[in-house]
């Protein structure tokens, strides 16, 4: 019998993706999908048959959690800027729920070591650190996720890196470091791969899914090409990324992303590749930031 997984948040950024993924594997009847939602999420663009129930987790009683998830062997979770009251809310009412076989929780992100996730100044990161670790506490059947850098920030204030006005900033040994890059796409066609897996061959394990990889030199050249002329690189100093991390949790965030790319420290552990699925690269990646 197909698994039913219910997805929480069909809107945004990775929840688009993911209700266009999981509604095809639904088509092809190898799962039964819910959609979760806040009752003023638009879900016109869901197909009309998509099961829909409502859940709004910044206030949702444990009743309401385990009313909605009724049935449900796997869930996926694409929430955004939930509270962090919310979020331990939430993954009590989960511990309480016994028949969810398991959870991906909207974990995403680069695979930050120990000491990198124990800098409380990097809120953002420190915070989904703590809520794996009272998952895991808790005894919530938990399939964390992690990816590359989201392949729509990577030009941006968060790396420093601009593609319409041609200009790197990069720290330490960028220029032949790998940085991994993950579309929402990309993200969204693996998990729906994930899902249809035995529960076996999920729970317990971390999987990490990077689209491709890129050096400072590779964005460099891509730059050149796409701009026509080289672009201006700035070299960044450990004062720089100190004196960032005073503008608050996205600028600590872009500092230690910085800095990660700038020692090349991104394990891929267990890494998963979706079947099927064309990678984009940075050119292309680049000609979007450009036009936006």
């Amino acid at each position: 019998m197909a698994p039913t997984v219910a997805l929480l948040t069909a809107t945004g950024l990775l929840g688009t993706q993911l209700a266009k993924t999981l509604g095809a594997q639904d088509a092809a009847s190898k799962i039964k999908l819910v959609v979760l939602h806040r009752p003023s999420s638009d879900l016109s663009a869901l197909p009309a048959s998509t099961e829909r129930r409502p859940l709004d987790i910044e206030t949702a009683t444990a009743e309401d959690v385990a009313t909605a998830l009724q049935g449900v062997d796997i869930l996926v979770s694409a929430t955004n800027r939930t509270s962090a009251e919310a979020d331990a809310r939430f993954i009590e009412s989960l511990a309480a729920v016994k028949t969810l076989q398991a959870y991906i929780p909207s974990d995403f992100s680069v695979n930050w070591t120990e000491e990198e996730a124990s800098d409380k100044l990097n809120l953002i990161v420190w915070g989904k650190t703590r809520l794996e670790e009272k998952l895991r506490s808790l005894g919530v059947p938990a399939v964390p996720v992690h990816n590359g850098l989201f392949e729509p920030f990577v030009f941006g204030p968060v790396l420093g890196l601009d593609a319409k006005g041609n200009t790197v900033a990069l720290y330490g040994d960028a220029l032949t470091r790998k940085l991994p890059v993950t579309s929402p796409k990309y993200l969204a066609e693996a998990l729906a791969q994930l899902v249809v897996r035995p529960v076996s061959e999920l729970v317990g394990k971390t999987f990490t899914v990077v689209e491709y990889e890129t050096t400072g030199q590779e964005v460099v050249d891509a730059l050149t090409a796409a701009n026509g002329k080289a672009p201006t690189v700035t070299t960044l100093t450990d004062a720089d990324l100190e004196a960032a991390r005073a503008h608050g949790p996205l600028a600590v965030l872009g500092a230690a992303a910085r800095k990660k790319w700038g020692a090349g420290s991104f394990p891929n552990n267990d890494a998963f590749v979706p079947v099927g699925v064309q990678p984009i690269d940075v050119r292309q990646t680049i000609a979007v930031a450009i036009k936006a």
